[in-house]
């Protein structure tokens, strides 16, 4: 049986941020158009915006728990293109590039 293991890999947010689901505890919401309360185990692309999801994050749930694992399996099978991002990475990199476009 295989298992999920976090990869380091450089990205450009900007690329993620506009093809990026973010999945909260009941529902989720689109990176590029925030559209919220989206069924994101029934949805490959935001029904307002059209973006299509190549990325997938998860705000909520411990990385370790059984709840977070099953849904990674659930969505890894009905969507395998689809490439998980850590939410605290992705946070961290949308800040300091916010930060840096103060100055």
């Amino acid at each position: 049986m295989n298992n999920f293991i976090r990869i380091w890999q450089e990205l450009d947010v900007d690329e993620i941020k506009k093809n990026l689901l973010i999945v909260g505890d009941l529902a989720a919401d689109c990176g590029n158009c925030r559209e919220i309360g989206l069924k994101y185990f029934e949805i490959e692309k935001c029904p307002s915006c059209g973006t299509i999801y190549k990325y997938v994050t998860f705000r909520a749930d411990s990385v370790h728990s059984a709840s977070f694992i099953n849904k990674l399996r659930k969505l890894r099978q009905q969507n395998p293109n689809l490439i998980f991002v850590n939410y605290e990475d992705y946070k961290y990199s949308i800040n300091k590039k916010a930060a840096n476009n103060l100055f």
